[in-house]
C-alpha cells in the first residue's frame, strides 16, 4: 500500500463513495499541550529517524494523512487516522515508522517524511491485521483504478522513494519541508543509494519547483481521464552517484 497523491489528483474518487471529504486537521493527545504557533529557529529543530518511544505515532499518522486526505478518506472513511496510526506503529507496511523520519522541536512532532527502499516497496502483511475487507475492498479499488495508472511504484534495487511529506499548517513556510527533503538526501547519500525518486501531481508546480531546486529532474509522466478530469502525475529523479 503506498497512497501520495495531492488533492486535485483524488478529489474525484469521493464520486465513487459519496464519502465527504474533512478539513485537515491535527489532534493531539491530552497530554500534550498544542504547539504555539511561532517563528521557528532552525537551530531549535533537528531531522531524526522516527522512535516509538519518543514519537507519538497518532502525531506522526496524523502527518502522513495531512499529505494526501483527499485519498485516505475514500478509503478509510473516518478511521483514516486510527488506522494509519496502527501501520505507523507496525514493521512491515509502507507507513511503518522504520520508514519514516520526522521533524522536531524538544520532541514534538512538526513535519514527517516517509522514504522507502526500492525492495521494501509494496509490503503488505500488516494490511490483513488492520484492515477490514471493505477497506481492503475500496485500497485495491482506488490502486487498480488509478494509482498504478498513473504513479511508478517499481525503482531500482538500490534506490529510494520519497512517497509522503507534510509539514504542521502552524509551521509551514519556513523551510521545514525543504529541511526534511534535504534530510532524506543526506540520509540516502550515506547508505549508499544510487537514487532518489518522488511523484508530483503534474498541477502541483510549486512542489515540482521545491523537489527541481533541490537536485530532482523530471523523468516521466502519465496521466489518464477520470470521471471527466484529465489527471497526471511526473515522476522526478535524483542520481546520488555522479562524480
Amino acid at each position: 500500500m503506498r497512497l501520495g497523491l495531492s488533492h486535485s489528483c483524488t478529489k474525484h474518487l469521493e464520486l465513487a463513495y459519496q464519502t465527504p471529504l474533512r478539513l485537515c486537521w491535527f489532534p493531539m493527545n491530552s497530554h500534550q499541550m498544542p504547539i504555539q504557533p511561532e517563528r521557528l529557529s532552525m537551530e531549535s529543530i533537528q531531522c531524526v529517524p522516527c522512535s516509538l518511544d519518543v514519537h507519538d505515532s497518532h502525531d506522526v499518522a496524523s502527518l502522513v494523512y495531512a499529505s494526501a486526505p483527499d485519498l485516505f478518506d475514500p478509503i478509510f472513511g473516518r478511521q483514516a487516522i486510527a488506522l494509519l496510526t496502527e501501520f505507523v506503529g507496525r514493521s512491515h507496511n509502507d507507513y511503518s515508522h522504520r520508514y519514516i523520519s520526522v521533524i522536531e522541536k524538544d520532541e514534538a512532532v512538526l513535519g514527517a517524511v516517509v522514504m522507502l527502499p526500492a525492495e521494501a516497496m509494496g509490503e503488505d502483511i500488516d494490511e490483513a491485521a488492520v484492515l477490514n475487507p471493505i477497506q481492503g475492498l475500496r485500497l485495491w479499488f482506488v490502486w487498480t483504478l488509478v494509482l498504478r495508472r498513473i504513479l511508478v511504484h517499481k525503482f531500482p534495487a538500490g534506490t529510494r522513494y520519497i512517497a509522503n511529506l507534510a509539514v504542521r499548517p502552524e509551521f509551514r513556510g519556513q523551510g521545514l519541508g525543504t529541511r526534511l527533503l534535504q534530510h532524506c538526501i543526506e540520509q540516502a547519500k550515506q547508505a549508499g543509494v544510487s537514487a532518489l525518486f518522488i511523484n508530483v501531481d503534474m498541477k502541483n508546480g510549486r512542489a515540482q519547483r521545491l523537489y527541481e531546486s533541490l537536485g530532482f529532474q523530471v523523468i516521466e509522466t502519465h496521466t489518464m481521464n477520470l470521471f471527466g478530469e484529465h489527471i497526471g502525475a511526473r515522476l522526478l529523479k535524483m542520481s546520488l552517484n555522479e562524480t
